[in-house]
């Protein structure tokens, strides 16, 4: 590295409680691994404070409450419409399945929508003078998701151009800018503008696969920005490390279930799983239950309605959600296979979670899912439920094929840790310097 600190943003985890997901994970493990080299420190943003030193969060500080708002929850009508929205949405498709219920969801998303724009309209308009650690010689950081965060990705792109440090920003996916339905009205945009924005004022880039390295590629020649260095590496596998005595509830059968790990959204087309099941229904084929783990998210409502009236499929397809990494690692443990019919990624985690655990895991073959198991993985179109019923019942038939599938999977995959992670993004920055 060059002379001078490397500053890690770690705001996104000061204000996080409960279980890390995702993006934060990540962030948190990358942190860990950045903390072990000399020269680096974190930082972390808030209105009252300006931008200041602080230490890496510790796991058992995600459990805390009450923590001190950074910039992600400074606006108080962006902050509780949206717990109001999520709130009324969970109660919303418990009481009012059907017609009610998807003219609800159409109202939260015009409403988060409207929030968005609100918040990030006025932001462009605020000056505010903020004090920093930052030199010339420094090389900023940013591992995590600041494009929900109002005002903190122009105050750095602002700063980075009036003290001259270095400016990297990680990119995880280009999904609401090719696949903007995905998401609520206005999102899409407002993730180019960011983008944007960002990309121009950065040094360089990091982006977690192949796919999103080639989804930033044609983003920054479609507008005609200029070509950053873009530093590509891989994410660790979040291997879980505790494997509880027990399963989530008595009626999951150990051994004899398909699961599917992933918030309940239309992206990750867990409508592929439900007609799939439905379809073998229909057609006198029995496969085993499906497990979905996930919370609720955006636009499901007929989903979860279709479920849970559908005498095909209701007694067939559980939902559970709010489990432990215990909970989940018995689950991947006990599992027969997994499925993962998701549209589109910036990589698949559960993917390789399956991999991890020796698991057969039959995925879609969309985005950067095949960049993760390689021919290991058994590969569906998202279009073909019926592609995913006929394979699942291929290896639900035929318990020895599995076992093969499974030997092989222990033989060839290598889970990959959070420091190899840590050391391509560690290569990537030296070659910079």
């Amino acid at each position: 590295m060059a002379q001078g600190t490397l500053w890690i943003d770690v705001t996104d985890l000061t204000t996080w409680t409960g279980n890390l997901t995702g993006i934060q994970r990540t962030h948190f493990h990358l942190g860990q691994e950045f903390a072990k080299q000399p020269g680096v420190k974190f930082f972390a943003a808030s209105y009252d404070k300006g931008i200041k030193e602080v230490g890496l969060p510790t796991a058992e500080s995600f459990e805390e409450k009450g923590k001190k708002p950074g910039f992600r929850e400074q606006s108080a009508f962006a902050k509780y419409a949206g717990k109001g929205t999520r709130f009324a949405n969970r109660v919303i498709h418990k009481v009012l399945p059907g017609k009610l219920s998807r003219a609800f969801d159409r109202f939260a998303a015009g409403i988060n929508g409207t929030v968005s724009d609100f918040v990030f309209g006025i932001s462009e308009k605020r000056e505010k003078k903020v004090l920093h650690p930052f030199t010339s010689e420094d090389t900023v950081l940013i591992l995590g998701a600041t494009w929900g965060t109002p005002d903190f990705p122009e105050l750095l792109c602002s700063l980075k151009r009036e003290v001259g440090f270095k400016l990297i920003f990680t990119v995880y996916d280009l999904i609401p800018v090719y696949a903007p339905h995905f998401f609520g009205p206005g999102f899409g945009g407002h993730y180019s503008r960011y983008l944007m924005n960002t990309i121009s004022a950065s040094d360089a880039l990091l982006s977690i696969s192949q796919h999103t390295t080639k989804d930033l590629k044609h983003f920054m020649n479609e507008l005609l920005i200029p070509v950053v260095p873009i530093i590509n590496f891989r994410l660790g596998d979040n291997p879980l490390e505790v494997v509880g005595e027990h399963g989530p509830s008595a009626d999951i059968e150990e051994g004899n279930f398909v699961l599917a790990v992933g918030t309940v959204e239309v992206r990750k087309n867990h409508q592929a799983l439900y007609l799939a099941w439905e379809l073998a229904a229909k057609e006198g084929i029995e496969l085993p239950p499906l497990v979905i783990v996930g919370k609720p998210g955006w636009n499901v409502s007929d989903l979860l309605y279709d479920i849970s009236a559908n005498p095909l499929v209701n007694k067939k397809i559980k939902i559970v959600s709010g489990i432990d990494d215990a909970t989940l690692g018995w689950l991947y443990n006990n599992c027969l296979m997994t499925v993962y019919p998701s549209w589109y990624e910036g990589w698949g985690l559960p993917v390789a979670e399956s991999l991890h655990f020796g698991k057969v895991c039959i995925s879609s073959s969309a985005s950067s899912m095949p960049e993760i198991g390689g021919d290991l993985v058994d590969y569906c179109s998202p279009y073909e439920p019926r592609a995913f019923m006929n394979k699942i019942y291929e290896y639900a038939l035929n318990p020895e094929l599995l076992k093969k599938a499974e030997k092989r999977i222990d033989a060839k995959y290598r889970s990959v840790t959070w420091e190899e992670s840590f050391q391509e993004i560690w290569n990537g920055l030296e070659k910079l310097s």
